[in-house]
């Protein structure tokens, strides 16, 4: 090749990281230059991209949505780039055939509870491949490629934790909830934990034990303490009956200490009570209620409760006595017990200056599913 011919950039298609390229040092000097970035907004030699790294050169991610746009910008680089005429498809073979096949598999519709009888099985998976569907549901490759949307990542997660889910794969309740707890805060705003917990509430006996040691394993993560609680309830009502007296002393204990939780973990554990008509739990919360320690808003008054346990067919007060104590609950003028900030209605988000900053290919916490720079970053909150 001449020495100051352009060099040729071949880009790939491959079917977790979607369009990628390796690029010499000098080509990758150049896109940096053309498109103004940073390395991590294109998971420059991204550890998790070593399945594609080749020696001597560097591991590029282009995002798809801007790829035709990318493809002049290289055109026009002043001839210090000439990319190829076409994409080159990656086989992926270095995946076993379980990953593979849920990884072409397509889009996963409805929901992990409905799917066919044996679906995967009649696909081929059985329980022998139960490691590797582990592997692909923990991958970081995967799960950084989930909000890419030339990647199959998304759904062949969804697929592998279904198919564990048909298979019954020992220990799988725990590493739902691992999962669900790595994902944060934010947790339940994204399909595939929201997904984890339908599945979880169907597992028996091993997923009550589970919830039950993540909240011992994580006593100050007071945000996944609150999302896992309810659980227990769930479970008792969807899988293991055989629980419920066990679930009622929990909660129930755990209600003990209403002067020291915070007002609204004090309102979950009332409305987990609830869903198992847990009327010998009445004494503990009318004394949480009496004292003020438990938000109304979330599952109502005191007499509410009682209807909601059955021990009563109608309120003894009007309606409108509830409606204000809800209107007070959420005014801290008006109520003395609201000591956590002015009321938020639900889907309304404030900015916080002293929040982490979000990372440019973080999923957007507006809950998209796609990535923060795609969506809500320079948008006024």
């Amino acid at each position: 090749m001449p020495e100051n011919a352009p060099a040729v950039l071949t880009i790939r298609h491959d079917l977790v990281w979607g369009y990628y390229a390796n690029t010499t040092p000098g080509q990758t000097a150049v896109i940096k230059e053309l498109f103004d970035v940073d390395d991590d907004d294109f998971f420059l030699n991204h550890p998790a991209a070593a399945r594609l790294h080749i020696p001597g050169f560097d591991f590029i991610d282009f995002p798809s949505p801007h790829l035709p746009e990318i493809r002049k910008a290289l055109a026009r680089s002043e001839g210090k780039i000439t990319p190829a005429p076409s994409v080159v498809e990656v086989a992926g073979t270095t995946w076993p055939p379980a990953v593979l096949s849920l990884l072409k598999l397509g889009v996963a519709g409805d929901g992990p509870l409905k799917t066919p009888p044996d679906y995967y099985q009649k696909l081929g998976i059985t329980a022998a491949d139960i490691p590797e569907l582990t592997r692909l549901f923990q991958s970081e490759e995967m799960r950084l490629n989930e909000n890419n949307d030339a990647s199959h990542a998304f759904d062949a997660r969804r697929h592998a934790q279904r198919a564990l889910y048909e298979l019954r794969a020992p220990g799988l309740a725990r590493l739902l909830l691992e999962d669900y707890h790595d994902a944060g805060d934010d947790a339940g705003m994204y399909i595939i934990p929201e997904e984890s917990i339908q599945i979880i509430v169907m597992l028996g006996a091993e997923a009550y034990a589970a919830v039950l040691a993540m909240l011992e394993e994580h006593p100050g993560e007071s945000g996944f303490c609150d999302d896992i609680l309810p659980l227990l309830a769930d479970i008792v009502q969807k899988s293991a009956p055989e629980q419920r007296e066990h679930c009622v002393g929990v909660l129930a204990g755990r209600l003990q200490n209403h002067a020291v939780n915070e007002r609204d973990h004090n309102a979950l554990l009332v409305g987990a009570l609830c869903d198992i008509k847990a009327v010998e739990a009445a004494p503990i919360i009318e004394q949480a209620y009496a004292a003020g320690h438990v938000r109304v808003d979330f599952y109502g008054d005191w007499e509410s409760v009682q209807i909601s346990l059955g021990l009563k067919t109608k309120r003894d007060t009007p309606e409108w006595v509830e409606r204000e104590a809800i209107r007070r609950e959420r005014n801290p003028a008006l109520n003395p017990f609201m000591n956590r900030g002015v009321f938020v209605p639900p889907g309304v988000r404030f900015a916080n200056p002293d929040a982490p900053k979000i990372g440019r290919n973080a999923p957007c916490p507006c809950g998209s599913g796609k990535k923060y720079k795609k969506c809500c970053m320079g948008k006024k909150t």
